[in-house]
């Protein structure tokens, strides 16, 4: 009768404990803090054609044309930053040590500068404060990684670690060479003969830098997702 008994008892279920539960909501946060971002972005898009007034976009207006680009390539990359950061949250959940935590709070904080830095590309005296904004973010990923090597668990871990810092490296040092170029050649000069069309090659090199490293972080965050799930 007892065995019968105790073989009819469900199972006890754990509790998770209150370090789990607290540090599972964090992803919360940082979500919320991506959707206020996005909003952000749209209603000031909004507002800067007019769209709850007089809509009007005119394709003859360059600088009209140059923010409506630049807002697609910022919302593109905003979105393929929460894919790879859900997937590193996934991958590496937070805890205690919440250093990771504050950490992706400032950085999702330039990104909030970034998608605001996006309508200065209707500007010529302005457009280098967005270039230089991803630099600086970039800039905070590669130093990230560089002080977290000494933390690493294994060599694969270090060697992952490592080539992620080399690689954020490299595109600070790209949009911080686009962005002098940009003061020194457009910003610094705005008269000169040539600025129009310096402006205009540093714009669309910016986007073209921009979209290409986006498209290359979904390919990656795409392959390690597959990389790491077990085989059907």
């Amino acid at each position: 009768m007892a065995a019968t008994e105790s073989k009819e008892r469900p199972p006890v279920t754990p509790q998770p404990s209150v370090a789990a539960r607290f540090t599972g909501r964090l992803p919360n946060l940082i979500t919320l803090f991506f959707s206020l971002t996005l909003v952000n972005a749209f209603r000031l898009f909004a507002d800067f054609n007019h769209w709850s007034t007089a809509p009007v976009f005119d394709f003859g207006n360059p600088a009209q044309v140059a923010v409506a680009v630049s807002f697609i390539v910022t919302i593109f990359w905003v979105a393929t930053a929460w894919l790879s950061w859900s997937m590193l949250v996934e991958r590496f959940p937070y805890t205690l040590h919440l250093g990771r935590f504050f950490f992706d709070i400032f950085r999702f904080s330039v990104m909030f500068a970034i998608m605001n830095f996006l309508f200065l590309a209707a500007k010529p005296e302005s457009f280098q404060w967005y270039i230089f904004s991803f630099a600086f973010f970039y800039l905070m990923m590669a130093v990230w990684y560089v002080l977290r090597l000494r933390s690493a668990p294994d060599k694969a871990r270090r060697d992952e670690w490592a080539g992620d810092a080399r690689g954020h490296a490299l595109r600070t040092l790209t949009f911080l060479v686009l962005g002098v170029i940009y003061v020194v050649g457009v910003a610094a000069q705005p008269a000169a003969s040539y600025a129009p069309a310096l402006r205009w090659a540093l714009v669309l090199l910016t986007f073209v830098a921009v979209v290409v490293w986006s498209v290359e972080r979904l390919r990656d965050l795409v392959g390690r997702a597959l990389a790491e799930s077990p085989a059907a």
